[in-house]
């Protein structure tokens, strides 16, 4: 079993001020390099790796010192068992006599309707919400953009643009039939509030985001007292993918046998 690393350096940082940049192409400018600078410095691993990868050209970034030089990690989304499902498949049909799941199928068969296809494919389509994140001064797709749905102060679902600027929000079918409203914000750009409908939306939606001149503090409370935090930034050199071996005996620990065998062990 083996999981990919990535790694991030900056050989050559740039000396330009971040303040001194104008903002660009979902960044800011630098004309020093002649390039556009993303912001990276607020993202997560899981973001940053995002962003990267949707690229195919060479990047510059600006970066924590502590994001740097070190392994950046995505959780591994965790795998189900067949096993215990079989299972309880079994049981289930063992337990549940033939005569009454034929009068369930029967009774069911009776009572449901048809569906027509233009409203399954409709309720399909108005499963999530699509559009584009763009920048009102160029017009050009902004990618890493974070795009949130709250309801009642809960954030419900999340996505991140990609290269284009695209996204796709899922929506719960719980709210599907409510107005809702959706956060989105960016480094170096005003956050914006967005209030759609599900049953009007139009397929696709453009949304503008424009450039804030405000600079974000670099200072972080450590304690009782302040610290100056590192920005450094420069062009990124490359994206490293080293794998990573897990000893089989961690991975043995890991399914579901080994559990039920030793349920006092610590993993």
């Amino acid at each position: 079993m083996s999981k990919d690393k990535f790694r991030v350096s900056i050989p050559d940082p740039c000396t330009q001020a971040w303040s001194d940049m104008t903002p660009a192409e979902g960044g800011r400018f630098c004309s020093h390099c002649q390039k556009a600078v993303i912001d990276f410095s607020l993202m997560t691993d899981k973001e940053i790796i995002a962003v990267i990868s949707n690229h195919n050209k060479s990047l510059c970034g600006r970066f924590q010192s502590a994001q740097l030089n070190r392994s950046l990690h995505v959780p591994a989304p965790p795998k189900r068992s067949f096993f215990p499902a079989a299972v309880f498949a079994s049981l289930i049909a063992a337990l549940v006599p033939e005569s009454s799941k034929a009068q369930t199928l029967a009774s069911t068969t009776a009572q449901s309707t048809p569906i027509k296809t233009e409203h399954a494919k409709s309720r399909a389509a108005a499963a999530a919400f699509k559009g584009q994140i763009i920048d009102s001064l160029t017009g050009k797709g902004l990618a890493g953009v974070t795009i949130s749905l709250k309801h009642k102060g809960v954030e419900e679902s999340g996505a991140i643009t990609d290269g284009e600027g695209k996204f796709v929000l899922n929506i719960p079918a719980r709210l599907r039939q409510q107005a809702l409203r959706v956060n989105i914000s960016y480094i170096g750009y005003a956050s914006k509030e967005v209030s759609f409908d599900m049953d009007q939306q139009p397929l696709s939606t453009t949304i503008e985001l424009k450039p804030s001149n405000i600079d974000l503090p670099e200072i972080a409370v450590v304690g009782y007292g302040t610290r100056t935090g590192v920005v450094i930034m420069g062009a990124i050199s490359i994206v490293n993918t080293q794998p990573v071996t897990i000893k089989k005996e961690e991975a043995r620990k890991r399914t579901w046998w080994w559990r039920i065998t030793h349920p006092f062990r610590r993993r």
